[in-house]
């Protein structure tokens, strides 16, 4: 077979082998727009990158550590009796994590309403000292306007009085 460009062949199939019609159909699901941000990004940007995410697979390594077993994390809502296990695989299958443990309820988020990713949202945090740990937390306007975009009962009870609260720091 001769692989060398010859002018006939499809420009966008650089192959030339005939299209699989089962890749065809699969190409059709791909979200081109994750190929074409990676595309526009330097080298060096894919590499730090990937090194984001080796850092974001230790975290979730060393959050299924932490959590398991001693604190018996559970599905929030689920029926006792669903089978569950909580570690690193779970962890990598999952987005986000609402869990019941023997110390108190947990959220881990790994995407919130709107696409909005840790990246994305980081900027919009304030650094909290809470039990002797450093947490970081969603600022005010940007909590209310998760809480709008989630649009929950629960959620849109809470943002009169996170307006209020809002209203009162900006008049300090």
């Amino acid at each position: 077979m001769n692989m060398e460009f010859d002018g006939k062949q499809d420009p966008g199939d650089a192959t030339g082998l005939a299209p699989d019609p089962v890749i065809e159909a699969y190409k059709k699901d791909v979200d081109r727009t994750l190929l074409r941000e990676n595309l526009k990004r330097s080298p060096t940007e894919r590499v730090q990158n990937l090194m984001a995410l080796q850092r974001l697979a230790e975290e979730a390594r060393r959050a299924a550590r932490k959590i398991a077993p001693s604190h018996s994390p559970y599905l929030r809502g689920a029926p006792r009796g669903l089978p569950f296990r909580w570690d690193e695989a779970t962890l990598h299958r999952g987005l986000n994590f609402t869990l019941t443990t023997t110390v108190g309820d947990i959220d881990l988020l790994g995407e919130i309403t709107g696409g909005r990713n840790y990246e994305a949202i980081l900027p919009h945090t304030v650094v909290l000292d809470l039990f002797g740990r450093t947490c970081r937390c969603l600022d005010l306007p940007t909590l209310i306007l998760v809480k709008l975009a989630a649009g929950r009962p629960k959620d849109l009870e809470v943002i009169a009085e996170l307006q209020v609260l809002l209203e009162e720091r900006g008049s300090e």
